[in-house]
C-alpha cells in the first residue's frame, strides 16, 4: 500500500449519487509500472452505528490533530477569531464535544448482514483485531467493483491509474462523518498552515467526463471467492458446487 487519502463528499459517484465521503487506497503492483486505486464509497449506517474498525484509524488521525492543534493554539486575544475561522470552513458542527467524539456505539458481529449478490460474506474471526486493515469486511464490503483506467485526484493527476471502485459502500455514523470533518477540513500543518483546501464544505474533486474511457463491472458472474465457495457448498449441501 502507498498511501490513503479520505475525501468529502464523494470524489465518485454511482448512477448520479456522491457519497458523504470515499477513502482511496493507492497500491503499487510489484510487477508492473502501474498503480491500482481502490475507491470506498462510505455512506451514513441506517441506524447510524459506528464502523467500529474505521474508528481505529480514525483515533490515529485524531491525535495528530490534537498534538498539531495544541502546537497552533493562538493566544486568547486571537482564539475566538481561529474558532471563527474554522467555522466558516466545516459548517455547522454539534455544539458538544461528546456528539462529535463520543464513544462507539457499533456492536461488532461474526458475520455481516447481505444486501444484495455483491456483498462481501467473509467471517469477523478471519481479520486480525489488533491492527487497522484496509480490506477488513466492516471496510472491504463487496469483492466487486467498477473499474476504469484514469488519473490521480490530486496534482500532477497522472493518468496510469487502474480505479476499483467497490459496489458497496462501507458504513460510518454521522458522528464519525462530523468527526471526519473536522479533522480534514481544519488539520494545520508545521507552519500552522492548513492541511486541506476546502472549497464549499469539500476537498473532493470534481466529477470528471469520461473522455472515450472504457467502464466495467467485475460482478459475482465473474468472480467468486473461496470463502464464498465454501460458504455455498455448506449452505446448498453440494459439496461440488462451484460458480
Amino acid at each position: 500500500m502507498i498511501k490513503s487519502d479520505l475525501k468529502i463528499p464523494s470524489e465518485h459517484s454511482i448512477c448520479g449519487k456522491k457519497f458523504p465521503a470515499e477513502l482511496s487506497i493507492y497500491l503499487l503492483h510489484p510487477l508492473r509500472r502501474q498503480t491500482v486505486a481502490m475507491s470506498i464509497l462510505m455512506d451514513f449506517h441506517p441506524s447510524d452505528s459506528d464502523n467500529h474498525h474505521f474508528q481505529k484509524v480514525i483515533d490515529k488521525w485524531q491525535q495528530v490533530f490534537d498534538v498539531n492543534n495544541l502546537k497552533c493554539t493562538p493566544p486568547p486575544m486571537k482564539q475566538s477569531r481561529e474558532f471563527f475561522n474554522a467555522a466558516d470552513i466545516i459548517g455547522d458542527l454539534p455544539s458538544s464535544t461528546e456528539a462529535v467524539l463520543g464513544t462507539s456505539n457499533h456492536s461488532t458481529h461474526e458475520k455481516y448482514d447481505i444486501n444484495n449478490g455483491t456483498h462481501r460474506i467473509l467471517n469477523g474471526s478471519l481479520a486480525r483485531r489488533d491492527v487497522w486493515d484496509p480490506f477488513h469486511p466492516e471496510m472491504e464490503r463487496s469483492l466487486y467493483h467498477w473499474g476504469y483506467w484514469g488519473s490521480f485526484t490530486e496534482p500532477p493527476c497522472s493518468t496510469f491509474v487502474a480505479w476499483r471502485v467497490l459496489t458497496e459502500p462501507a458504513f460510518i455514523s454521522k458522528r464519525q462523518w462530523y468527526q471526519l470533518r473536522k479533522i480534514l477540513f481544519t488539520n494545520k500543518g508545521e507552519q500552522c498552515e492548513y492541511t486541506s483546501f476546502a472549497h464549499d464544505f469539500s476537498v473532493a474533486r470534481p466529477s470528471q467526463p469520461f473522455r472515450g474511457r472504457d467502464l466495467h463491472m467485475c460482478r459475482p458472474s465473474d468472480y467468486v471467492s473461496d470463502v464464498e465457495k465454501e460458504r455455498m457448498k455448506e449452505e446448498s449441501g453440494n459439496p461440488n458446487w462451484c460458480c
